[in-house]
């Protein structure tokens, strides 16, 4: 049996992402490792990891379609959905159905997301975000910073941005 080695394959077959290998791309400081694609799966499932530096974040968000689970690998995680906040450590596990609004942000150095997607393409809106890059963790600084082009991502993919501006009294904190 052929089995790939640290490449995506173009249809179903057996491969290998060891640890640091894969599709890299790097959003502000944080680094997306693109492992699994709908290609690669048969179009059942995404997964990239997410590493990134402490209060890295993604903006108030939601998908018409798409399923997006979340299991913390390394770190800490703050998860809004909607006005509640969820702290996530080594080994939590979240599951967003589609129309939740949600964000994360990194309360940790060096925290690590494995995130999982069913019934859309996180990969092209990760790709589309982000700029190739060659590491697969976050540098300690950056040179310059990336911003969302929200109107084009929107048009062309399944997020829609909310941007709330929720209080802080209306915001509810859960661990």
């Amino acid at each position: 049996m052929n089995i790939l080695k640290n490449e995506l394959p173009k249809d179903k077959t057996p491969y290998v992402i060891e640890n640091g290998e894969g599709d890299h791309y790097i959003w502000n400081k944080q680094v997306y490792t693109i492992i699994a694609t709908n290609q690669s799966t048969g179009n059942l499932f995404e997964v990239i990891t997410i590493t990134g530096a402490m209060n890295e974040s993604f903006p108030m968000h939601l998908h018409k379609n798409m399923y997006e689970s979340l299991l913390v690998t390394e770190g800490v995680v703050d998860i809004q959905l909607e006005k509640d906040i969820i702290t996530l450590t080594r080994g939590d596990y979240i599951l967003i159905p589609p129309g939740i609004v949600h964000k994360y942000v990194m309360k940790a150095h060096r925290t690590k997301i494995l995130s999982y997607v069913v019934n859309g393409s996180a990969v092209d809106i990760y790709k589309a975000l982000g700029v190739p890059y060659n590491h697969s963790k976050h540098p300690s600084y950056i040179e310059e910073t990336y911003s969302l082009n929200k109107q084009e991502l929107e048009y062309n993919y399944d997020i829609e941005f909310t941007f709330n501006n929720i209080s802080n009294e209306e915001i509810t904190y859960w661990r």
